[in-house]
């Protein structure tokens, strides 16, 4: 599995702007003393049950706004518990997301409360366009538990979505 990595990490450096990636966190250290690149390993599957198997995997790497991390307690990376990354999501992402959530949830319920740049709207009478307003949404990744939670702080009825172990470590 590493050198399956180590590989793909290769191969990605070539294929998008992992220098700009890689700036743009360490100007975030050096400003605000967090800069935080996030590395996404997206798996494809082919065939059903036992036979599914790995056909090939994406690995990018990603800055992440050093406003949009959080971490949960720890003197050092092992003690941390979760960490978490904001979204701003609109109605059509935030539809995808919680598509196959039981009980559903009522897109209609959850309040679209931000612009695509993360200020607050806060007047009823906005003269953005629908489709311009967003749903922040907290992805919480919980190292004991192997889950990810989907949480908007502005939807309190239940968590928007829940993920058992998506990576299988």
């Amino acid at each position: 599995v590493s050198d399956i990595l180590e590989r793909s990490l290769s191969f990605t450096v070539d294929a998008y702007d992992f220098d700009g990636t890689m700036v743009s966190a360490i100007k975030d250290s050096e400003i605000v003393d967090r800069g935080v690149a996030r590395v996404r390993y997206v798996p494809y599957f082919s065939g059903e049950g036992d036979q599914e198997r790995v056909t090939d995997a994406k690995v990018t790497c990603e800055h992440v706004l050093w406003r949009d991390f959080r971490r949960g307690p720890g003197r050092f990376w092992g003690e941390v518990p979760w960490i978490a990354f904001r979204h701003y999501l609109s109605k059509d992402e935030l539809t995808k997301l919680v598509a196959d959530t039981q009980p559903p949830i009522d897109i209609e319920a959850i309040p679209f409360n931000y612009s695509s740049d993360g200020t607050s709207s806060d007047r009823a009478k906005d003269a953005k366009a629908d489709v311009f307003k967003r749903a922040m949404v907290w992805e919480a990744w919980a190292k004991d538990e192997k889950s990810v939670l989907f949480i908007c702080q502005d939807y309190r009825e239940r968590v928007l979505k829940a993920e058992d172990d998506p990576l299988q470590l």
